[in-house]
């Protein structure tokens, strides 16, 4: 198996949880709760900054917190990984002004 450098990996990979259950089993999902509407918003705060490449936004699959009544987000740089759990649009406007901003104009966050 060979490996390969990403241009991500000097920047920010943000995952933001789009996963999606049939309502008709009443289960909550991220999908429910804004996860594809939170990952476009992240997308465009990306690209407005001129960061995208080396900086992404990207949905993953369920990671077990879909019951906790929010969007599970994570922010990972080359030296750190941080979880978030995020409920409404103003939380992530906060989440990109303190983790993920930052990041953007330092070129890589501590």
């Amino acid at each position: 198996m060979k490996t390969h450098q990403t241009k991500w990996q000097s920047g920010t990979l943000t995952t933001i949880c789009t996963h999606q259950r049939d309502p008709a089993r009443g289960r909550a999902c991220c999908g429910a709760n804004g996860g594809a509407e939170f990952r476009s918003w992240l997308k465009s705060k990306i690209k407005e900054q001129k960061q995208w490449g080396t900086n992404l936004a990207v949905s993953s699959g369920c990671v077990g917190v879909c019951d906790k009544q929010g969007v599970s987000i994570t922010v990972t740089t080359p030296n750190r990984r941080k979880n978030f759990l995020v409920s409404s649009l103003e939380q992530l406007e906060q989440l990109y002004k303190d983790e993920i901003e930052p990041t953007l104009n330092a070129g890589v966050a501590g």
